[in-house]
C-alpha cells in the first residue's frame, strides 16, 4: 500500500494535511462551549456578543475545510483503487498462456470487481478515518490535559480497556473475511460459466438446474457475508457499550469536580463534549482495524498478481528475430503432468516458404505442438530454433510478429468488424481487402449488402450477430492481413462447410514465402497434395512424413489412417 501513497506523492500529502486539520478543528467546538456556557453564567453581554460571531465564522471555514478534505480524500482513493486495478490487469495480461489458465477467468473477474471494492471499503475508508480519529484523539487528550488531568488519567485506564476488544475478534474476524473473499470468487465463477453456457442450459431444459444451484451459491455468499457481519456487530456492540460507561464515569467525575469548585460548568460541558471525542476515536478505531487487518488476505493477491505488472527486461533476449531459412525443432518433449509424455523426442524441420500438414488421432500431441512453437509453452525438454536462435532465447512479443496462430477456438471482441480483423492496428485499403479475400469475407460482405466504405458495424459479443463460418473467416482474415512469416492452423477451418474450407486452405497454400503448418482432421486427397509434407504423429510420435502420393504409396500408418478416415 505504501507504493500507491508514494505513486501519488501530492495527492497523498495533501489529504492526510486536511485530514488531520479538519479533525483538529472539530474539537475546537469544545473550546466554544466552555466560553459560551462561562459567559452565560456571568451575564457579560459584550463578550457573548464576540463569541457568537467567532462561532459563525469558525463554522464556515470549518465546513470548506470538512469538505476540501472530503474532495481530496476521495481523489486519492480513486487514485489508489485505479492503480491497484491497472497493475493486477496488467499483470494478469503479462502472463504466459500456461500461467494464465492455470486460473479460472472468474478469480481474474473477482479480483478485479469484488476485491478491489473490498479494499476500498475495508482498507482506504477505515485507514483515512483512523488518521482522522487520531488526530482527534490527540488533540482532544491535550485539551482534557489541560482542563483536569485527573479524568485524563481515568479515560486512560478506560482506554486500555476498550483495546482489548480487537485483540480478541480481530483474528475470528479476519477468518470470517477470508472466507467471504473465496465465496465472492466462487461466485463470480458460478455465475460466469452459467451466462457463458446460457445456449446448452437453454437447449437441454436445465433452467430449473441452474436456478437451484444459483440459489445454493447465493445463500452461500449470503451466510458468508452475515457471518462476517456478525462479528462485526459484536465488535461494534462492545464498543458501544464501553464508550457509554466512560462517558457517564466522566460526567459524573466533572460534575463532582463542578460541586468542590475545582473546574466550572463551562468546563464541565467542554469536559463531556472532550470526553465524547476522546472516545469516540478509539472506539472507531476499535472498529476498523479489524476489517483492515481482514484484508491482508486479498492486498497478498492483489500484489502476486501486480508484481508482474511490468514485464522484467531480460537483456538476453533477442529483439531482431527473423525467419529466413528453417524452425528446426529437435528431440523435444513435453507432460501435462509427470508420468505421462504427451510428445516423445520429436525432431522436425520446417523450411521457409513451405506447406505442412500434420494429422493424426485426436489426443495425439498435435495441438500440442503448435502450442509449443508458437511460444504458449515453455516448460519443455529439447530445443527449437528460428534460423539459428533458440526459442527460449525470443520474448513472446518479438515471435508473434513473425507467426501468427488461427486457432480452432475463435474469440471475437464485442466490437466492429473492421476492429476485430485489424486488431488496433492500421493497415492499408489493399491489405484489408486482401484478408477478406484470402478468407471468403468477400462473399458475406457482397450477401449482406455491406457498404464497403464503412465495416466498422458491431459484431456483437464473441460474434453472436455471426455464424461460425463467419467468425472463422475473421479469424483468418486477422491472421493473413499481418503477413506473418509462419501461419499456424490449429484446426482452423472446423467451423467451415467442405466446399469454403477447400477454397480457403487452396488460397492459403498459394501464399508465396510464408511457410503454413496446419493441423487439419479433415482427409482430403485434393487438398494434401498440395503440401510440400505431411506428418503423421502417433502417440506424441512422429510416425511418418513425406508428400501425399509418398506415405500412400508406403502403406504405412499414415495410408490406414487415412483410409480409415475416408471410409467414414
Amino acid at each position: 500500500m505504501k507504493r500507491y501513497l508514494l505513486q501519488n506523492p501530492i495527492i497523498s500529502s495533501i489529504t492526510i494535511l486536511l485530514v488531520v486539520l479538519s479533525s483538529l478543528a472539530t474539537v475546537y467546538v469544545a473550546i466554544l462551549l466552555q466560553q459560551v456556557i462561562d459567559l452565560a453564567t456571568k451575564n457579560d453581554f459584550s463578550e457573548f456578543t464576540k463569541v457568537i460571531t467567532t462561532t459563525i465564522i469558525y463554522f464556515i471555514l470549518l465546513g470548506i475545510l470538512k469538505y476540501t478534505s472530503s474532495l481530496f480524500s476521495k481523489k486519492l482513493i480513486r487514485q489508489i483503487t485505479q492503480n491497484m486495478r491497472k497493475d493486477a490487469f496488467f499483470g494478469i495480461m503479462n502472463k504466459s498462456i500456461s500461467k494464465f489458465t492455470e486460473v479460472n477467468s472468474g478469480d481474474y473477474l473477482s479480483l478485479l470487481s469484488n476485491d478491489i471494492k473490498l479494499i476500498e471499503e475495508n482498507y482506504l475508508n477505515p485507514m483515512l478515518l483512523i488518521l482522522s480519529n487520531i488526530a482527534a484523539f490527540i488533540g482532544t487528550l491535550v485539551l482534557i490535559l489541560f482542563y483536569s488531568p485527573l479524568i485524563a488519567v481515568y479515560l486512560f485506564i478506560a482506554l486500555l480497556l476498550m483495546f482489548v476488544v480487537p485483540g480478541l475478534i480481530g483474528k475470528s474476524l479476519q477468518r470470517k473475511q477470508n472466507n467471504l473473499i473465496k465465496q465472492y470468487a466462487s461466485f463470480t465463477k458460478k455465475i460466469k460459466d452459467y451466462f457463458s453456457g446460457f445456449e446448452v442450459i437453454n437447449s437441454y431444459n436445465m433452467k430449473d438446474y441452474i436456478k437451484e444451484s444459483f440459489q445454493k451459491e447465493n445463500t452461500k455468499l449470503a451466510t458468508s457475508k452475515y457471518d462476517a457481519d456478525r462479528f462485526i456487530a459484536l465488535n461494534e456492540s462492545i464498543s458501544d457499550i464501553l464508550a457509554t460507561v466512560s462517558m457517564l464515569s466522566v460526567i459524573f467525575i466533572a460534575a463532582y469536580l463542578v460541586l468542590i469548585g475545582n473546574i466550572t460548568v463551562g468546563t464541565l460541558v467542554a469536559l463531556i463534549q472532550l470526553s465524547s471525542f476522546f472516545v469516540n476515536p478509539v472506539m472507531i478505531i476499535m472498529q476498523n482495524f479489524p476489517k483492515i487487518s481482514g484484508t491482508k488476505t486479498i492486498l497478498d493477491r492483489l500484489k502476486e498478481h501486480a508484481k508482474e505488472s511490468q514485464l522484467p527486461i531480460n537483456e538476453s533476449f533477442d529483439k531482431n528475430i527473423s525467419f529466413n531459412n528453417e524452425l528446426l525443432v529437435n528431440n523435444l518433449s513435453f507432460s501435462y503432468k509427470p508420468e505421462k509424455n504427451v510428445l516423445n523426442n520429436i525432431s522436425l524441420s520446417f523450411k521457409k516458404g513451405k506447406k505442412y500438414a500434420i494429422v493424426g488421432p485426436s489426443g495425439c500431441g498435435k495441438s500440442t505442438l503448435i502450442k509449443i512453437i508458437s511460444g504458449s509453452y515453455s516448460d519443455y525438454s529439447g530445443d527449437i530454433f528460428y534460423d539459428d536462435l533458440n526459442l527460449k532465447m525470443i520474448e513472446n512479443s518479438c515471435l508473434n510478429n513473425i507467426v501468427s496462430v488461427l486457432h480452432q477456438n475463435v474469440y471475437l471482441f464485442d466490437a466492429s468488424f473492421y476492429f476485430n480483423i485489424c486488431l488496433h492496428n492500421n493497415y492499408s485499403y489493399e491489405s484489408f481487402n486482401s484478408s477478406l479475400y484470402f478468407s471468403g469475407l468477400e462473399e458475406f460482405i457482397q450477401e449482406n449488402t455491406i457498404d464497403t466504405t464503412d465495416y466498422h458495424f458491431p459484431v456483437g459479443e464473441n460474434g453472436t450477430n455471426l455464424s461460425g463460418g463467419q467468425k472463422q473467416r475473421i479469424a483468418f482474415a486477422r491472421s493473413v492481413i499481418r503477413e506473418p512469416q509462419i501461419l499456424i492452423l490449429d484446426e482452423g477451418t472446423s467451423s467451415l462447410d467442405i466446399k469454403t474450407s477447400r477454397d480457403i486452405e487452396t488460397k492459403l497454400l498459394s501464399l508465396r514465402g510464408t511457410t503454413v503448418i496446419s493441423i487439419t482432421h479433415k482427409i482430403n486427397e485434393e487438398v494434401l497434395n498440395k503440401y510440400d509434407e505431411v506428418i503423421y504423429i502417433e502417440n506424441g510420435k512422429v510416425i511418418e512424413q513425406g508428400s501425399f502420393d509418398n506415405l500412400i504409396t508406403k502403406s504405412g500408418l499414415f495410408s490406414k489412417f487415412y483410409n480409415s478416415q475416408y471410409a467414414t
